[in-house]
């Protein structure tokens, strides 16, 4: 093939490619989520980040939950949550999953406010007031992993219990107890910790423990939400 062939050949392809139809990309829409309920822990205080647990579904295999808007309005004694879900524009698939959203609200002052969503429910919550600057008003473990399951006891019942797994920072600290609430569908783990006097030496020492929990009184969706670390929490959402 000579020269003026090869050129002729590419200028036809480009002609070609240059003239086929182009697809618009995908385009990314915004949508609100089904929020079925809101989980709020209690004990939290003025120096902590406060956090509540969104609870919910998604309808189709598009969507994906992003961060929500939230609305502080402190003087009426709201915060007002939008859920955001994004869709990504590619063909859709209906399903139906179910997903929990942690929202960090930041620190808040002390008192009782009100969690609001877009459709009206709200849910309470209280911010009590701190005896310090925090992060926390006791020591805690260093959580890493926490995994609710159920177990039959000595006598054959039906029983509930938390797995925590995680570190002592120092030798100089010790188990208190493993306190544990349950208000509102709510566990609130607290793996609290003491103080020995030294010298004490950095090192990072390996748990694996166990609390029991209190039965829930319905089948349903529970929020296990354990303190941690330097103002640090874990949240999961469980089936019982």
């Amino acid at each position: 093939m000579g020269p003026l062939k090869i050129f002729l050949t590419v200028v036809v392809f480009l002609i070609f490619f240059t003239n086929l139809p182009r697809h618009s990309k995908a385009e990314v829409s915004w949508h609100s989520w089904d929020v079925q309920h809101v989980f709020v822990p209690v004990g939290f205080d003025d120096n902590d980040n406060v956090q509540v647990v969104l609870d919910g579904v998604l309808w189709n295999s598009c969507m994906v939950v992003a961060d929500p808007a939230i609305d502080y309005r402190l003087e009426d004694g709201i915060v007002a949550i939008q859920p955001r879900a994004m869709n990504d524009g590619s063909v859709c698939r209906p399903r139906e999953d179910a997903v929990a959203q942690t929202v960090d609200l930041g620190i808040l002052p002390f008192g009782d406010f009100d969690i609001l969503l877009p459709d009206g429910n709200s849910f309470p919550l209280l911010v009590a007031e701190s005896d310090n600057a925090g992060p926390d008003d006791h020591l805690f473990a260093l959580v890493d992993y926490a995994w609710p399951s159920t177990y039959l006891d000595r006598d054959g019942n039906l029983a509930l219990r938390v797995e925590l797994d995680g570190y002592l920072s120092d030798t100089c600290q010790r188990w208190d107890e493993i306190e544990v609430d349950f208000k509102n569908g709510v566990y609130v783990v607290q793996p609290k910790l003491y103080l020995v006097d030294g010298p004490c030496v950095e090192v990072m020492q390996e748990f694996d423990v166990f609390a029991e929990l209190p039965l829930p009184p319905d089948a349903g969706r529970y929020l296990l939400h354990v303190r941690s670390y330097d103002g640090k929490s874990l949240n999961k959402v469980f089936e019982f």
